[in-house]
């Protein structure tokens, strides 16, 4: 690989962490196939354990700003991933139109509508994950 391609991949890593309001917050970055999300779900599994035995609320928030192309296969690890983990709340933002259609119909097919939603933006995201609280 040439230089300018390993900086590219550097900038283009998903990442997961929980931020100082106790959110997990996941940020796909680059294309993504199954095993970048499973990746994901695996991490955030991880972090999902640290907030429940601190017994604080699990909300995700998940930034697609600057994903790239997805596949079949990323599709279906999402769902998988969706119906897998242990949450109170996911929070999903970001998205061109098409991925926010299929976000959506991931949603649906999770069957986790109740506690999975799809926003335009940041601060609808969290408005919505954390009601009531100042942003």
């Amino acid at each position: 690989m040439k230089g300018s391609d390993t900086a590219t991949t550097a900038i283009m890593v998903n990442e997961v962490f929980i931020d100082h309001e106790n959110l997990i917050r996941n940020i796909y970055r680059g294309n993504q196939d199954a095993e970048t999300v499973t990746k994901m779900q695996d991490d955030t599994l991880l972090l999902i354990d640290q907030l429940a035995k601190k017994n604080i609320p699990v909300l995700i928030l998940t930034d697609l700003q600057k994903i790239g192309k997805t596949n079949a296969a990323s599709r279906s690890a999402a769902n998988k991933a969706l119906k897998l983990m242990v949450f109170d709340k996911v929070a999903i933002y970001g998205a061109n139109t098409f991925l926010k259609y299929v976000a959506n119909f991931i949603i649906m097919a999770s069957g986790r509508s109740d506690k999975v939603k799809y926003f335009d933006t940041e601060q609808e995201a969290k408005n919505w994950l954390m009601p009531g609280e100042i942003k």
